[in-house]
């Protein structure tokens, strides 16, 4: 009979070692191999001991998160690489990963770090309407608002990089997509988060995290930092027709990530092993403030650029006289508090790590894209 273990809450202490954990009675571990079963087999043999592990996810995940210092390192107590027995395998050849939101700043660059690894399915609310998309891979239908479309988007999928669209700020509405994901057997989620999720009570994601963490599924949660992309999507138009920045970030400094290199992360952590059960704060090689950023597209852009620093009354007001929407703009607005507080301006070895390279600096994505922002027949920029 199962054990209802379950439903037994996890002990408050989040660094007591597992041997303590109610949800751990009858399991034991050995460093460096697969959890075992006292008295013989895999930890895998049963319902019991899959619900176990379950929870020693959960319990190391919440160890972890404790563990973790100012500059998002691993605690000492606590590694982020939890039992190396999961049920979760990497896609391979013949396992096919589907990339939501493919389309987008961050899914279309996924699927083209993934594109020649692994078998590709993209996720589409239009398939036909993705003909810009030059990505090989198995267009189908997807929408976050339909159900009905996971089924068959997800039959035979064993990966997926799962993103949060702006206008999803409930975590509960995940829990149908997450139902889903378990019901086509697919073993391993990466789910782009973003960084400081687990202190920020205003963005949605970290209570996501825990959602996808409670599913049973393999789960990597990628946090990077704001991306550089952010200068063509949300500021291009100030900075191109009025040279302003407009961030209510204050003097705070951020160590903004280049997009390409968090796909390049997304690619590796769903087709590498090793990397099931981990959060990765992922940061550029520095932190810079915005007003290094404003000396940077000064110098790159042909005109001068100078920081605007709105309060967070004016700023929101602000995207609202831009047309962009209040839930987008709310969760920018966290973003740049975030900024503003001190939260995100360290760096962490996570990325270089996971790339096997350094990654790529603001200025020379500014340099190397410095046309998005120049003004119509202004004269061009310094080069790198």
């Amino acid at each position: 009979m199962r054990r209802a273990c379950c439903s037994r809450p996890l002990r408050q202490d989040p660094c007591s070692p597992p041997s303590r954990c109610a949800a751990w009675k009858g399991i034991s571990t050995r460093p460096g191999s697969r959890l075992r079963r006292r008295g013989g087999g895999s930890c895998h043999d049963g319902p019991e001991e899959r619900c176990a592990a379950r929870h020693l996810a959960r319990h190391l995940a919440s160890a972890d998160a404790a563990g973790r210092g100012a500059g998002g390192r691993p605690g000492r107590r606590w590694s982020a690489r939890l039992h190396e027995g999961a049920p979760a395998r990497p896609p391979g050849p013949g396992r096919v990963i589907l990339v939501t939101g493919s389309t987008g700043l961050t899914g279309r660059a996924v699927a083209r770090s993934l594109d020649g690894r692994a078998p590709l399915r993209l996720a589409l609310r239009n398939p036909g309407g993705a003909a810009d998309l030059a990505v090989r891979g198995e267009r189908v239908r997807f929408d976050f608002d339909d159900p009905a479309s996971f089924g068959p988007a997800l039959s035979g999928v064993t990966g997926v990089y799962l993103l949060r669209p702006p206008a999803m700020a409930r975590p509960a509405a995940f829990e149908p997509l997450l139902a889903a994901m378990r019901a086509a057997g697919v073993r391993r989620v990466a789910f782009l988060s973003v960084r400081g999720a687990e202190s920020i009570p205003l963005l949605p994601h970290r209570g996501i995290e825990r959602r996808i963490e409670g599913s049973g599924l393999a789960w990597t949660h990628l946090r990077p930092s704001d991306f550089m992309q952010n200068f063509e999507t949300v500021h291009r138009a100030d900075i191109r027709d009025r040279g302003e920045l407009w961030a209510p970030a204050g003097g705070g400094r951020a160590s903004w990530v280049d997009v390409r290199d968090v796909a390049e992360a997304a690619a590796r952590v769903l087709t590498e092993e090793g990397h099931a059960y981990r959060a990765y704060a992922l940061t550029g090689p520095e932190a810079l403030g915005f007003e290094d950023a404003a000396r940077l597209f000064s110098a790159h852009v042909g005109h001068e650029v100078c920081y605007r620093r709105p309060s967070l009354p004016r700023y929101l007001w602000h995207q609202h006289r831009a047309r962009r929407p209040a839930a987008f703009a709310l969760v920018m607005a966290g973003i740049y508090t975030a900024q503003r507080l001190g939260l995100a301006a360290g760096t962490t070895p996570d990325l270089p790590r996971l790339i096997g390279r350094a990654p790529g600096s603001l200025e020379r994505y500014i340099a190397g894209c410095s046309h998005q922002w120049r003004k119509p027949g202004g004269p061009a920029g310094a080069t790198v």
